[in-house]
């Protein structure tokens, strides 16, 4: 399924960037997918912009089609290492 909000070419930038970044914000980017399905991309946009996600991977998480297979959630201080 391709996210009906595709950008085009801003969606080819952030595809050079890493998957994760860490717990805090594969949290953060769960929350902002749950916004954008209920709210619309502009609240979930501005929920990542908000709490200080880098653009190239709200640019990824908001544009670009979603892997069928999603991680799971990351719960903070339990991460594998």
């Amino acid at each position: 399924m391709v996210n009906k909000n595709y950008i085009g070419s801003l969606a080819q930038v952030a595809l050079d960037y890493p998957r994760r970044i860490d717990a805090l914000t594969a949290q953060k980017i769960d929350v902002a997918i749950i916004f954008q399905e209920m709210l619309g991309t502009a609240v979930a946009a501005k929920y990542l912009h908000t709490n200080g996600v880098p653009l190239s991977v709200a640019l990824r998480v908001l544009v670009c089609e979603r892997r069928k297979d999603p991680s799971s959630p990351k719960m903070i201080g339990i991460e594998k290492g």
